[in-house]
């Protein structure tokens, strides 16, 4: 069954759900503040992803940054019933999209060399290693990076 997503505003409401899918990515526990200082940080959009049945209950979220190079990616998550369910794809298709709509030319990102999930994610989706980060040690993360097209 394919699930109906939007996606919508980061809300003081969803603090809890948001630092519940954050949990399994090495953030045992986000504080109120820790938690708002990281998705208000300059130049921040924070949105969550939810089921249009269940417009209130956060299924993912993203992290975008405005920088005068390019849209950076910090982070995007998914809550682990909803991975490989389509919500990560669906998250990436509304950056590139915020991407094009606000006139950048390329998005960034930085992934776990050991993430190997994510790399083959974002590969699937046309994004690429950067030169640079095939100069970089094993256990650091890597830059992807990805051209829109207008």
């Amino acid at each position: 069954m394919s699930l109906d997503l939007y996606d919508r505003p980061f809300e003081p409401a969803d603090h809890a759900a948001v630092a519940r899918i954050a949990r399994p990515l090495g953030r045992a526990r986000w504080t109120r503040k820790q938690l708002a200082e990281y998705l208000g940080l300059p130049g921040g959009y924070a949105r969550v992803i939810a089921e249009r049945a269940r417009p209130a209950h956060a299924i993912g979220w993203f992290l975008l940054i405005d920088t005068p190079e390019h849209l950076y990616l910090a982070n995007i998550a998914v809550a682990a019933e909803f991975q490989r369910r389509g919500v990560a794809a669906y998250g990436l298709r509304c950056i590139e999209r915020y991407g094009r709509e606000h006139g950048y030319r390329r998005i960034a990102l930085d992934v776990p060399q050991d993430n190997a999930a994510a790399r083959a994610l974002y590969l699937a989706h046309g994004y690429r290693a950067a030169a640079a980060a095939a100069r970089l040690p094993r256990d650091q993360d890597h830059r992807m990076t990805k051209t829109l097209r207008r």
